[in-house]
């Protein structure tokens, strides 16, 4: 996202067989929302009473309710999700919380995302294997 931030980027693991239809699922979900991060699938955070984020496992895991871009879907990138051009701005200032938190990439993500003030959407699709 550093080096290519001039580009939309398109996130994928790669020990999931996909559907036909991923890229191009994903493809006209930032044509149709292009300033907003887009997934296939996502989490609704949870929050205690008091507001704090409750714990990962009390979340609403791979939710297909809420269909509207929302600050509170946590987009798992391995599914296939869509970056904006240089949405999170994400620069060598950075670097170091990225290359520490490597494996933890949906949670940095979504730092960067609630930090720039970006809300995330659920793109409907076929549940992916």
């Amino acid at each position: 996202m550093i080096k290519y931030r001039d580009y939309a980027i398109i996130t994928l693991d790669d020990d999931i067989f996909y559907p036909s239809d991923t890229i191009s699922s994903i493809y006209e979900s930032y044509i149709k929302h292009p300033n907003i991060i887009s997934g296939r699938r996502s989490h609704l955070i949870n929050f205690k009473k008091n507001l704090e984020i409750d714990e990962y496992l009390k979340w609403t895991l791979q939710q297909n309710e809420i269909k509207n871009p929302d600050y509170n879907l946590f987009i798992t990138t391995g599914a296939g999700a869509i970056y904006p051009p240089d949405i999170l701005n994400i620069n060598e200032h950075f670097k170091y919380l990225v290359n520490e938190l490597i494996t933890s990439d949906d949670l940095v993500l979504k730092y960067f995302s609630i930090r720039k003030g970006i809300a995330s959407k659920w793109i409907k699709n076929n549940k992916i294997a």
